[in-house]
């Protein structure tokens, strides 16, 4: 009797072909594992700009002629540290919602059962939602929080039974839910990219490097085979983490306009070939970033 109840139970809960056609999961997994890393590549453009200034500073400290002039010097570098990484923090947050937000999609859009499915779950949408409410102390924004709550459901269809019978619809009711805060945390993150005052800092970088090694040349009258090799990878460094900015410009843009397509393709019952190959090339983009991250050292 109990069995029957159960299979009356899950058969109301089929909706059509509930679990994932395919090409459906194809692409929902390839955005996931296109955007995870995001944070990374972030955090060397933030941490590689701040390195750089903390370098070319030191080798400005070594001109300095009296004791007190270079630890005063020294000490400057730290609090500029300790600036850099406050400056950064809404940065890092809005690359961190989106590397969480596509770990879930992950977790959701897998074809097999894991028993640490509900678990994982649970811990990704609270640290989504405590990401959303400081994103909202950080900004004006007013993001909404509570919306996902897919944990819960998995619960209650004991996990194997949600990839079964209810994955398509909670995979639909995220995605599309989310659309419009990927919209908003990609337009943030492409804000501050294109801001003047990122531009100036890496153009006064480019201008100061050179400023203060010349000054240490002059000073020291002769340089080392290391620190002039050091000269040359800071600048190197600094224009990959240039063309790191322009890239990840374009990349979280084509993440964004990605997103909007499979916002719209989750809900259709039919795929749209145009719209899968469009998806697919936008995070092309993505992918290469990786090439210029590595020759950042």
């Amino acid at each position: 009797m109990n069995k029957i109840l159960l299979t009356i139970l899950l058969a109301g809960l089929i909706q059509g072909c509930a679990t994932l056609s395919s090409s459906k999961r194809e692409y929902i997994q390839q955005f996931g594992l296109s955007t995870r890393n995001l944070p990374e590549y972030s955090l060397k453009l933030t941490d590689g700009l701040s390195n750089i200034r903390s370098k070319r500073g030191v080798y400005f400290a070594n001109t300095l002629s009296t004791p007190n002039l270079h630890l005063n010097e020294l000490d400057n570098i730290y609090n500029q540290q300790k600036i850099d990484e406050v400056n950064s923090a809404l940065f890092q947050n809005s690359f961190a919602m989106l590397s969480l937000y596509s770990t879930m999609l992950l977790k959701l859009s897998s074809n097999s059962y894991n028993e640490d499915l509900y678990n994982n779950i649970k811990e990704l949408e609270y640290g989504l939602e405590n990401l959303i409410t400081i994103n909202n102390q950080l900004t004006s924004s007013n993001i909404p929080t509570g919306f996902i709550n897919i944990a819960a459901k998995i619960s209650f269809l004991s996990g194997k039974y949600y990839i079964g019978y209810n994955q398509n619809e909670e995979i639909k009711r995220l995605v599309t839910s989310s659309d419009s805060l990927i919209t908003d945390i990609s337009n943030n993150i492409i804000f501050h990219l294109k801001s003047d005052n990122l531009n100036s800092i890496i153009e006064n970088e480019h201008m100061m490097l050179s400023r203060n090694y010349l000054t240490y040349i002059q000073q020291n009258k002769q340089t080392s085979v290391y620190s002039d090799l050091d000269y040359i990878l800071l600048k190197n460094n600094l224009d990959k983490i240039k063309a790191l900015k322009e890239n990840l410009i374009i990349s979280v843009t084509n993440l964004k306009l990605a997103h909007n397509i499979m916002a719209v393709e989750v809900s259709k019952k039919n795929t749209t070939l145009d719209n899968i190959n469009q998806l697919k090339e936008l995070l092309i983009s993505i992918s290469e970033i990786n090439q210029i991250v590595e020759q950042i050292k």
